[in-house]
């Protein structure tokens, strides 16, 4: 793995630390040995030579929220999340890895077995829809709030006039690779893609799981021919059955990391809520400008508790929300993690909030 990344790593290596001020965990912290810099130092420096540094700095190597923002301010796109997960294998394997992260590890399979269970209970029959398309909530979604999910569900149905097959009991992968579980996340993504292969075309909700399919898991040697996009996207080519919400509540967006610098899908979102607004979306920065991440993606928040909470405040005060204003996001994770910062409603699920002004809405019964 060290050769996949060796250019990422010596690039980083010899660069005079021009991406640091991009990195949200080492400016919120005020601490230079968590900017990428730092850590693609120590962790090509730990590949080359085979030995494994202290605890306390194969715990930064974990420090990342996988947000991109240095791949995208890096003049060469260093890939730095992708090569830390290379770091982190060794130090899984070698049990240097941070507590919570062994325990993530040690109980995937368990929480595998909880998705499985209560599939039926979440999505009643349309687990096992005949259709000829699959929507995928995402473990994130399921866990956090199943009803956004029932509503993603309603929207793709209403959108391609048939109600989708639901697979939700089996997780992408994304967790054991973000823990450093590289053989894990091949193998379980192998196995969560074989069955997208029978539909025509499979929408997500959790920008999170698309972007591991679609972007990271050709880096690690798994392709596919599955026709996967995010139900923006759908949205958006269905923009003409949308109307007006008639509401002159003030609506703000931000983009999620992995759905926008990850997977480049950034007019789709803002296209649709500014036709069911009559309006264009308010937001704290121009699009294209580098926008903050909340870090509650993947195994940031059980790694860096502490940071996750600074960065959601972080975000929470850029963005300004006053009394009665509402954030739309895209991200289940940030959507949960904000609401629960904040102690109320401050954030709301994109296919929820877009669901309302369908023209005509399918409901699904869900018993």
């Amino acid at each position: 793995m060290l050769a996949k990344f060796a250019r990422d790593f010596t690039y980083c290596n010899y660069c005079p630390k021009l991406c640091s001020y991009s990195c949200p965990v080492s400016t919120v912290e005020g601490n230079e040995s968590l900017s990428p810099w730092a850590l693609m130092r120590s962790a090509g420096r730990a590949l080359e030579s085979e030995t494994l540094p202290s605890e306390e700095t194969q715990a930064a190597w974990y420090a990342c929220t996988g947000c991109m923002r240095c791949t995208e301010h890096c003049r060469h796109g260093n890939a730095v999340p992708a090569a830390l997960y290379t770091a982190r294998e060794q130090s899984l394997k070698s049990k240097g890895a941070p507590k919570r992260i062994l325990a993530l590890v040690d109980s995937f399979e368990e929480r595998q077995q909880q998705l499985k269970a209560q599939e039926q209970k979440n999505f009643g029959p349309y687990t096992t829809e005949k259709s000829s398309v699959a929507f995928v909530p995402g473990c994130a979604s399921v866990r956090s709030n199943v009803q956004n999910a029932r509503d993603n569900a309603e929207l793709v149905a209403s959108l391609c006039e048939q109600p989708p097959q639901i697979l939700s009991a089996r997780c992408c992968g994304l967790p054991l690779l973000e823990s450093g579980d590289i053989d894990g996340f091949r193998k379980q993504a192998t196995l969560f893609l074989e069955p997208l292969n029978n539909f025509g075309v499979s929408y997500f909700q959790d920008p999170s799981c698309l972007h591991a399919l679609l972007k990271l898991a050709p880096q690690f040697g798994i392709t596919h021919q599955s026709s996967l996009h995010h139900v923006s996207e759908l949205c958006f080519a269905k923009l003409n059955l949308f109307t007006s919400l008639g509401t002159s509540a003030s609506v703000h967006y931000h983009d999620a990391c992995r759905l926008s610098r990850g997977l480049g899908i950034f007019n789709e979102p803002r296209a649709v809520l500014s036709k069911i607004l009559d309006r264009p979306v308010n937001e704290s920065k121009p699009i294209g400008d580098s926008h903050l991440c909340a870090g509650s993606c993947g195994q940031f928040p059980a790694s860096h508790p502490d940071i996750h909470q600074k960065l959601n405040k972080e975000l929470i005060s850029e963005l300004g929300l006053q009394s009665g204003e509402q954030l739309v996001h895209c991200c289940p994770s940030t959507v949960a993690s904000l609401n629960q910062q904040a102690g109320t409603t401050v954030a709301s699920d994109f296919g929820s909030f877009v669901a309302k002004s369908l023209r005509y809405r399918k409901e699904l019964d869900f018993s």
